[in-house]
């Protein structure tokens, strides 16, 4: 890897969650979670909110969500995808819609207004997506969560867990490739990024659950497999309900697990910072980098990718570049569920890389900010903790109130069988907790091996309720109990 000087500087900080960054001729739009969008002017460095919507619903992952700034000669509309509830004396998904929202720039004023609704699909606390690309046909994408729905990506009727396509004026394109519908892709899960590379190419960033994050090439028609098939198809069970189901399934370009969380992406051709050169930039949450994505000539097949600034800013979730080949981050410190020690004072930040003079003072080298890594902890079981359960129930197993339940002295890490039959089989529904009730669902984590499962059950029982730890013996009679 090359060793390339960049320099990193704050444009924007004290930010409450800067969902959606993108450039436009010379400013820098942004919408923050809680409902607003602002415009910074990067010459003269003046801001200002452009627009406040009134009825966002901010909750966990709800809220001012993706944007797209459409400039075509001296109009400028911008597409913001926000929730809402249509009943405000409720709290329940019945009541949650998302929305896709065109707005009409006024220069003179400096404001958006002239609001019209475009779209509108079911919402949730969770699974919501969503990002805004336009295209070049007069055309626009959109993708869409699951919203933790069961089968929902799989249904051709709904629109959520898909790619969406959809003419400027709300009309069906006739190029869809289903009568009638919007629907581009689906067999998606929980999609944080789209945006084109070379040649038309489309690409989607997309949270997986235990497992497999994803990068996909997005083409229309396609079946990306969720929840039918998680990741690559190489588990024997997702073969056969593929083959019983009479399915063709389209795998990632690129997975990940353990799980990174990514959220925004776009395409880096041939700017100044030669290590990004025909990559995709991809920002994540809970893996707090951003991963440069190496692409062939074909734009079709991953070469390998590159991890950079890990853990330094915190989590990430916006990406853009201008013109120059600057590249710009927006990180999420001050989101439902910050990293331990989030957020700082400052927080949020739009952070600024450029290309950096040999010679210049401030500078970081990308091959440092790449090879910066959390201490190791020589602990397997800590490991395994860390990269499958701290992002929800934190570090020290303390949980997330309202969200999340505490393990820290949870009564049930000292059943063995029901601790070892939940992670066979995930949890759904609402369930009470140490006197709580959390309705967030828990994926299953059987692909886990049996000394795997061990290493991580036993740095639970010994760390977090100081009970006596399982052998390997009991562990296997207990996950076959588990099958029945």
């Amino acid at each position: 890897m090359r060793e390339q000087p960049v320099k990193v500087t704050s444009i924007q900080d004290k930010l409450d969650v800067p969902w959606e960054i993108k450039y436009d001729n010379g400013s820098i739009w942004y919408s923050l979670q809680k409902g607003e969008i602002w415009r910074t002017n990067l010459e003269t460095g003046a801001t200002h909110k452009v627009l406040t919507v009134a009825d966002v619903f901010r909750l966990r992952t709800m809220g001012a969500l993706g944007m797209a700034v459409d400039h075509s000669g001296d109009s400028i509309h911008v597409y913001l995808v926000f929730n809402q509830r249509t009943d405000t004396t409720k709290l329940d998904s019945s009541v949650l819609v998302t929305k896709l929202v065109r707005y009409t720039y006024d220069a003179q004023q400096d404001t958006l207004g002239q609001p019209t609704t475009m779209l509108q699909w079911m919402a949730n606390t969770g699974h919501n997506g969503s990002r805004v690309l336009i295209g070049n046909k007069n055309d626009l994408y959109v993708t869409t969560g699951d919203i933790s729905g069961f089968m929902v990506a799989q249904d051709l009727k709904s629109l959520n867990g898909k790619v969406l396509h959809l003419m400027k004026d709300g009309t069906v394109p006739a190029s869809n490739p289903f009568k009638n519908s919007y629907v581009w892709s689906y067999g998606h899960r929980n999609q944080q990024g789209i945006c084109f590379g070379e040649n038309g190419l489309l690409y989607a960033s997309e949270h997986g659950d235990a497992l497999d994050d994803e990068v996909n090439l997005i083409e229309p028609s396609r079946n990306y497999g969720w929840p039918v098939v998680e990741g690559k198809l190489d588990m024997p069970e997702e073969k056969h309900k593929v083959d019983s189901l009479k399915l063709t399934v389209t795998e990632p370009m690129i997975s990940w697990t353990p799980t990174i969380a990514p959220a925004a992406i776009v395409y880096y051709g041939k700017g100044p910072i030669k290590d990004f050169q025909n990559s995709l930039l991809l920002v994540t949450l809970k893996g707090s980098a951003l991963y440069a994505i190496h692409l062939d000539e074909s734009g079709r097949k991953v070469t390998g990718h590159d991890i950079y600034f890990k853990n330094t800013w915190g989590r990430l979730r916006s990406i853009c570049v201008d013109d120059k080949g600057q590249v710009y981050l927006g990180t999420s410190n001050r989101d439902w569920n910050p990293s331990a020690g989030y957020p700082k004072p400052g927080d949020d930040h739009i952070l600024k890389i450029t290309a950096a003079n040999s010679n210049d003072i401030d500078k970081s080298q990308l091959k440092e900010a790449h090879t910066k890594a959390e201490a190791a902890t020589g602990d397997k079981g800590r490991e395994l903790f860390l990269n499958y359960c701290s992002g929800c129930h934190k570090p020290g197993g303390e949980g997330l109130a309202g969200n999340f339940p505490p393990l820290k002295n949870n009564p049930t890490l000292l059943n063995s069988e029901k601790l070892v039959n939940i992670l066979t089989h995930g949890r759904n529904g609402d369930q009470k907790i140490m006197g709580a009730t959390y309705s967030q669902s828990m994926p299953a984590f059987s692909f886990l091996t049996d000394e795997q499962m061990l290493d991580l059950l036993n740095f639970m029982k010994t760390q977090l309720v100081k009970d006596k730890p399982l052998y390997l013996a009991e562990l296997k009679e207990l996950r076959l109990k588990a099958k029945d």
